[in-house]
């Protein structure tokens, strides 16, 4: 009683009361009880070094088309796809950078990329060294079911040849595809495209 008594007696008269600053320190939030799960690898081919190079580039013969080409893979659990890597590159030192497109496809009934787009990320660089994949996050994230196939299509929108690089054909999760807008698909029998897939 004593205490409070000279306490309350010192305020009154102007004296200065200790206190500690950690009393004045708002305590920290509390941890996140549901954080969401990072992304790790799921489907994925890579024989590195890569022996091949498909250029993604304004066809102008054929009245300024755009070339595409596609890898199907089939997923290896169920989840989000949320990151796509590939290996990027330029045909020419000197041609610009630009982006490439990357979709995430079903596929129609003879196994090709059907145009239903679940899932889409753009490549805007920098470009990497060769044989060095770049993750591309996905802005539409794709949900996938284990043991369902589904396309990766690779291209971009303007005329400078950007280069994806090849593989041999050796990845058994599915077929490599190329085509233009108007064109069907044609299976390239003779590469697959090297690629990650990244489930949470």
């Amino acid at each position: 009683m004593k205490h409070r008594v000279r306490r309350a007696l010192a305020i009154a008269i102007g004296v200065a009361v200790p206190f500690t600053a950690a009393a004045c320190i708002d305590p920290p939030p509390p941890p996140d009880p549901d954080p969401e799960p990072e992304s790790t690898v799921d489907a994925h081919y890579a024989d590195l070094p890569t022996d091949n190079t498909v250029n993604l580039y304004d066809r102008r013969e054929t009245g300024g088309q755009l070339r595409r080409h596609a890898q199907v893979f089939t997923a290896g659990r169920t989840g989000t796809l949320d990151k796509v890597s590939a290996i990027f590159g330029l045909s020419l030192p000197s041609n610009p950078t630009v982006p490439i497109t990357i979709t995430v496809e079903t596929l129609d009934a003879q196994g090709k990329p059907s145009g239903n787009v679940i899932g889409e990320g753009v490549w805007d660089g920098p470009l990497l060294d060769p044989d060095t994949f770049s993750d591309v996050p996905l802005t539409d994230t794709a949900e996938v079911e284990t043991g369902q196939q589904y396309a990766l299509v690779f291209y971009n929108p303007a005329p400078t040849s950007m280069v994806l690089y090849l593989d041999a054909p050796d990845y058994p999760g599915g077929a490599s595809f190329e085509g233009w807008p108007t064109e069907s698909w044609a299976v390239d029998p003779y590469d697959d495209v090297p690629f990650k897939t990244w489930v949470r």
